[in-house]
């Protein structure tokens, strides 16, 4: 798995995490990336993959160059 982080697409700051929530409200296991810069944040998924595919995706990405 490649858990390689993009900057946050709001401030472009780099201080980006991968946090795990494992207080088992959601799932047993709850992941989200979070920028500590500006605190945007993604949505609690069921899987590492999952919360940094949804991290570095950009709306350009489907655009052909």
């Amino acid at each position: 798995m490649n858990n390689k982080l993009k900057s946050c697409p709001f401030c472009g700051s780099n201080d980006v995490e991968l946090r795990d929530d494992d207080t088992g409200i959601v799932w047993e296991h709850a992941f989200q990336v979070m920028c500590w810069e500006c605190g945007v944040r993604t949505l609690y998924t069921q899987t590492q993959e999952k919360a940094v595919k949804m991290w570095n995706r950009r709306a350009d990405n489907d655009r052909e160059n």
